[in-house]
């Protein structure tokens, strides 16, 4: 479920005998890449609808993203897809220095505490993983896009959790951040709702797949065009008192 306090930055991110499905997916990338090849890593977070570049210098806590910050803009690159204009993308050759960058860049993400939760995500978080041949120098530029190179890409979310006002307490600039984080999830699933229904009926005219209405759904453009897999990882709650969300 999307609820806050549901386990979803512990599920991403683990502790440290632990490790969540992000450092985990590092280990993976670093331990089957081919020799001369390396790994690009971006890391930023959706905030109020502004995005915050969580690996750029000087991003040494979560008032890079407040209102008033400079904020990163979405376009369509070179190679198709789209993403945050001017973000920052690290390139590593091994493994211990990608872990160690995403463990700082994690400590400069928006959180705060309601009544649910002392550590409350408040920004959707999105992690991008690129795989680079040893030529490959990282340019995202026309010359790159001619050249067809692939690079393998996998992109992980830790979505920001739902949230009901009675249940948190929320007020002030707490309750205006949990307005934008369920709109943003209300769209995401709308998108799904819409992506199922061209699914089952695909004689009918095809609904609009309404992913432009949020920023993290204009992110993953190419997946509900259908390029490209998408998984989710669901946590389903027994408690009765969670009854509602988990619906």
């Amino acid at each position: 479920r999307d609820s806050t306090g549901a386990g979803k930055t512990h599920s991403m991110m683990g502790i440290k005998d632990a490790p969540g499905l992000v450092p985990s997916a590092l280990t993976q990338v670093f331990e089957s890449l081919p020799c001369g090849c390396s790994v690009l890593l971006s890391l930023y977070e959706v905030y109020n609808e502004r995005i915050g570049d969580l690996l750029a210098p000087g991003a040494a806590g979560p008032s890079t993203t407040r209102p008033g910050s400079a904020r990163l803009r979405l376009c369509e690159r070179a190679d198709g897809r789209v993403a945050p204009r001017g973000v920052t993308e690290l390139r590593f050759s091994t493994e211990r220095e990608a872990q160690a960058a995403v463990r700082r860049a994690m400590a400069a993400r928006a959180a705060g505490r309601t009544a649910l939760n002392k550590d409350s995500s408040r920004s959707h978080a999105v992690f991008t993983i690129t795989v680079l041949s040893g030529d490959d120098d990282g340019t995202d530029g026309a010359q790159q896009a001619a050249q067809a190179v692939r690079r393998p890409r996998l992109a992980l979310v830790d979505l920001a959790g739902s949230e009901r006002a009675h249940r948190t307490g929320a007020s002030g600039a707490r309750l205006q951040e949990s307005a934008t984080i369920n709109a943003s999830l209300m769209t995401l699933g709308r998108c799904f709702e819409a992506l199922r229904y061209n699914q089952a009926r695909p004689r009918a005219e095809r609904r609009l797949v309404p992913y432009r209405e949020s920023k993290v759904t204009h992110l993953f453009r190419d997946a509900f065009h259908g390029r490209g897999a998408l998984a989710l990882l669901v946590c389903v709650s027994p408690a009765p008192g969670d009854y509602d969300e988990t619906q």
